[in-house]
């Protein structure tokens, strides 16, 4: 087993570093603990130095880290309520309140009545202790969003993602009704919306300036979007895939501008390819040309 650094490294080597950290850890020397451990992570994955990394990010409260190390084995996360309690905690504590009733929606399925009610309260709970300083900081720049440049558009759509589910539900309709908010974040946004579930209707301004009602749950995932999904087998047979890379990332970001309606939209063939990837002297009408240019016009401004 190969090292980051090239060289061999021995299953007993790691398993000493491992018994090392475990040992640090029970000392209370977590950061020490921590080098030992993502040294082994990096040579072997295995869900015991995962939750291992886990706890130590906890008892350090660096809780937004202890989660995204936890849902590289969220399955096993899941699979067990004092693990899933504890990714629970951490989320709240991160003010991760969308991820919590995303992840409860995704497993709810399998548990009891016993099981649902407490980890609906843990969602509850952890709302309830929302920082409200940071909810009417949010609430006070969404209302100047329209005027902002892109950047500070994306920022306070990153904060959004912390707010309790009312508030984001709030401002996510006055966001995504707004015309000069960039059409990326109202994706993103309507996004998060149908993975929630959220049934109410949406007066959605699209890229072209025509308003329409959505309602999130009757939406589809992008990334399952079956036009995407065509275009990413056509990329896949380049001979060149470092182009490849470069031009998927344009095609898919354009198509995800013109979410939720891609495919009805779009087509996959080479017209539309043209259009995807800026090459307008391939186009023929001004349609085209103009969807064309509005396309490249938004992705300059969100690729700042």
């Amino acid at each position: 087993m190969k090292g980051k650094d090239g060289f061999l490294v021995s299953k007993d080597q790691i398993t000493f570093d491992l018994r090392e950290a475990e040992i640090l850890s029970t000392q209370g020397k977590f950061q020490l603990a921590n080098g030992l451990l993502k040294n082994c992570y990096q040579q072997k994955k295995s869900f015991r130095i995962n939750y291992l990394l886990f706890s130590n990010f906890l008892a350090l409260k660096d809780y937004s880290l202890a989660v995204a190390t936890a849902e590289e084995y969220l399955t096993a996360y899941i699979a067990d309520d004092d693990y899933l309690e504890q990714l629970f905690w951490a989320m709240g504590k991160a003010a991760l309140f969308l991820k919590m009733r995303k992840l409860f929606i995704y497993f709810k399925q399998y548990m009891n009545q016993d099981e649902k009610n407490k980890f609906r309260r843990m969602i509850d709970q952890a709302e309830n202790q929302a920082d409200q300083q940071f909810i009417s900081l949010c609430q006070s720049e969404s209302k100047k969003i329209s005027f902002c440049p892109v950047p500070a558009q994306r920022r306070l759509a990153e904060k959004m993602l912390h707010l309790p589910l009312v508030d984001f539900l709030a401002l996510s309709k006055e966001v995504i009704a707004m015309r000069t908010v960039h059409p990326l974040l109202k994706s993103e946004l309507l996004d998060n919306l149908r993975a929630l579930k959220i049934q109410t209707k949406y007066g959605l301004s699209f890229l072209n300036g025509e308003n329409i009602t959505v309602i999130p749950s009757n939406l589809h995932d992008f990334k399952s979007s079956k036009l995407r999904k065509k275009f990413a087998v056509y990329f896949s047979h380049f001979s060149d895939q470092q182009l490849a890379a470069l031009q998927k990332r344009e095609v898919f970001l354009k198509l995800q501008l013109l979410y939720p309606f891609e495919d009805r939209m779009a087509k996959f063939n080479r017209t539309w390819l043209a259009i995807l990837l800026g090459e307008k002297d391939e186009l023929v009408g001004k349609e085209q040309r103009d969807l064309c240019l509005l396309l490249e016009t938004y992705l300059s401004e969100w690729d700042i």
